[in-house]
């Protein structure tokens, strides 16, 4: 089964860099229990999880479809560690996920960090990079993007620095 709640609490970061996923106990106590409460963290729930986004008045369902599900999870979380915030925020759970439905990925204002996040967010997971191999290889590309605007690629003691915005 897919990790299912990759946000950026469950990222964690070693001093020796390595990366780790965390915390999938809500994702398994829900499989257990046989429930279909919500066992996600709506920030970073791809869309097709509230049921999909060719019908916006489709019922919601729980019903994660396969690892691009994770990877969208994965690039909101990496959109709020870079530019300081989730790409969709609102007042209820309900306008959230109807943004998370159907509006456009927030601009960061980089060209190329909107490019990489257009496509890693996209609304439809075939539009999306279908494996974790393909989201690196997006993630090298953007590196050496940001690496030719001047930006460090380095770890962000500090919070991210990118051709001279500061995205924290």
């Amino acid at each position: 089964h897919p990790p299912q709640d990759v946000k950026p609490g469950n990222i964690l970061v070693s001093g020796a860099g390595t990366v780790k996923l965390t915390d999938f106990g809500i994702s398994a106590i829900r499989e257990a229990s046989g429930t279909s409460q919500l066992a996600y963290s709506i920030h970073y729930t791809a869309p097709e999880i509230f049921g999909g986004t060719s019908d916006p008045d489709a019922e919601l369902i729980i019903d994660p479809r396969d690892e691009r599900s994770d990877l969208y999870s994965l690039a909101a979380s990496l959109y709020t560690l870079g530019v300081g915030r989730p790409p969709f925020q609102a007042p209820t759970h309900v306008a959230l996920m109807r943004q998370i439905l159907l509006d456009p990925v927030p601009p960061t204002g980089i060209p190329a960090l909107d490019g990489f996040f257009t496509r890693a967010l996209a609304k439809e997971p075939p539009e999306r990079p279908l494996t974790a191999a393909d989201l690196t290889a997006d993630l090298l590309q953007l590196r050496h993007a940001v690496a030719h605007l001047g930006a460090s690629t380095g770890p962000w003691p500090s919070g991210p620095t990118l051709g001279g915005h500061d995205a924290t």
